[in-house]
């Protein structure tokens, strides 16, 4: 039951809201195991415990015996819940309990279960925050006491208290170890934030590479040293003017015309490359590393999304390993989970790619034979800023009102890219305890066209943006020139509505469908 429960649908849609709405994602439900204390809040409004418990992959045994065990309806659903505890040991977490609760319907009790993780998480995140304060004040209470206690004997004695070498270097030993202290807690934040970069920007790789329609999709985004996205590509077949798209993929039996994520995305960049970072959902191949090294491109970031196992052994990694070696180039591979999102459509893609290979006949099969999984562009764009979305934003109060954009020029280039939140450097410990800050926050929309500093690089562009643009915004996006804007949510409110009357309007169907809420 448990491995059918996690794959179906209701995984992918239906509860990821409930999720999404307290700042919760999958690897916290699978991180977390359930307390005692959890456990027994939950068990007051369990009724029908005995039915719920079948779903809990308890036995008709065990539940008899819990009834011949307990006497009242309360303690029978606390040691049901306890039982389930027992049963699974290490893996008794969020994760497992909640899906037994929705496959026995129990979503209120599913959603108690997430109000307590949330509040859980709430108060390991601020313990983390706080740790080097609370180490810092306990050390420096401690050395106050040492002191009054100090004077207080010397006092005793008739004696002038005297500061000795040996207690000044004891207090800046504690200093030095407060500082150590304040040091990790700041080294384990910057570790954990660029990782979460670092996804976010593969995520953009993967959703890029979903756009080709090559056998082994692959896909790249390049990031500058101000975290911008300056460009990103796909494997593809070089079409002339006119041609038919699918035509060429027939044509191209062997695969040597393909050219790769990397060089497409050097080739359509926003920007220099000169110091820049690149993303790719495979190791890049040699053609695609020599236009690395022309681009000055210094750090190649990348996963092993492929159908062909073993590739990361095979001697020509070797030697692309050397080249950038030689030309001080960093390479490092970075481990995504293939779980949810689009990591995992990319990898199903290919794994149905290869399955088809397998029973295809070999002389049926040309380079670019694969499953049809290829995404529009309408797709892509808006995909883009579904993603940005959820750019890590630490001081943010409610992600879930995270608004994202992305401005494409009339010929399909991404110019820039923006998203909701404050401003990169602000200080937030004047207005930490502010009940409404909606005035320090910088909308998506707004961000995106103020970072072309261009009105020549907005003109005639489109802009996708995950809600309808409010009344400021949509003032700015009349002025600089933008023709089209589609939007996935509407807030309803009139007066942007009037500003962009002459502009084409769309609101994008995706926004209902399956793929939206695979992202």
């Amino acid at each position: 039951m448990a491995a059918s429960r996690r794959s179906g649908s209701r995984f992918e849609t239906d509860f990821k809201d409930h999720l999404d709405v307290r700042g919760l994602t999958f690897e916290d439900l699978k991180g977390h195991q359930c307390p005692d204390s959890v456990l027994l809040k939950l068990s007051k409004g369990l009724d029908n415990w005995d039915i719920v418990g079948l779903y809990l992959e308890i036995t008709l045994p065990e539940i008899k015996a819990i009834k011949v065990d307990n006497d009242s309806e309360e303690s029978r659903r606390f040691a049901l819940l306890n039982k389930w505890k027992q049963k699974n040991g290490d893996n008794a977490t969020y994760y497992n309990l909640v899906f037994g609760l929705l496959d026995a319907e129990r979503i209120d009790i599913a959603d108690q279960a997430l109000d307590y993780l949330k509040e859980n998480i709430i108060e390991i995140r601020r313990q983390q925050k706080t740790a080097w304060q609370e180490e810092e004040e306990r050390q420096r209470e401690e050395r106050r006491q040492q002191e009054i206690q100090l004077e207080y004997e010397m006092k005793e004695k008739g004696t002038v208290k005297v500061e000795s070498q040996a207690s000044e270097a004891e207090a800046k030993q504690v200093t030095e170890e407060a500082k150590q202290v304040i040091e990790e807690a700041k080294q384990v934040t910057e570790e954990a934030y660029k990782k979460q970069w670092d996804e976010y920007y593969m995520r953009i790789a993967c959703l890029a590479a979903l756009k080709s329609k090559i056998s082994t999709p692959v896909g790249a985004c390049i990031v500058d040293n101000k975290s911008r996205i300056v460009g990103f590509g796909y494997n593809s077949i070089p079409l002339v003017e006119g041609e038919d798209s699918d035509e060429a993929h027939k044509k191209n039996k062997k695969g040597n015309e393909f050219i790769g994520a990397a060089v497409n995305a050097i080739i359509y960049k926003t920007r220099e490359l000169d110091g820049c970072t690149i993303y790719l959902t495979s190791y890049p191949d040699e053609k695609s590393a020599h236009a690395i090294l022309v681009a000055r491109i210094k750090e190649v970031v990348y996963c092993m999304y492929t159908r062909k196992e073993g590739r990361e052994k095979e001697l020509d990694m070797e030697k692309i390993g050397k080249i950038f070696k030689a030309n001080n180039i960093e390479t490092r591979e970075m481990t995504m989970s293939n779980e949810e999102g689009v990591a995992k459509i990319l990898h199903n893609r290919i794994k149905e790619s290869k399955a088809l290979e397998q029973v295809e006949r070999p002389e049926q099969l040309d380079a670019s034979s694969g499953p049809h999984g290829t995404i529009t562009w309408e797709e892509f764009f808006m995909g883009i800023a579904i993603l940005s979305t959820r750019t890590p934003r630490p001081h943010d109060r409610n992600p879930k009102l995270a608004v994202g954009a992305c401005i494409v020029s009339p010929s399909n280039q991404v110019r820039a890219i923006g998203y909701s939140g404050y401003p990169k450097d602000m200080i937030h410990d004047d207005i930490s305890q502010e009940g409404d800050q909606k005035g320090y926050i910088i909308h998506a929309e707004y961000k995106a066209i103020i970072e072309l500093s261009s009105s020549d690089l907005v003109k005639n562009c489109k802009l996708y943006v995950t809600s309808h643009p409010c009344h400021e915004c949509a003032k700015l996006i009349v002025e600089c020139g933008i023709s089209k804007v589609v939007y996935a949510k509407d807030k309803g409110d009139k007066p942007p509505k009037f500003t962009l009357e002459n502009l084409i309007t769309k609101k994008c169907d995706l926004t209902e469908g399956e793929f939206y809420n695979k992202l």
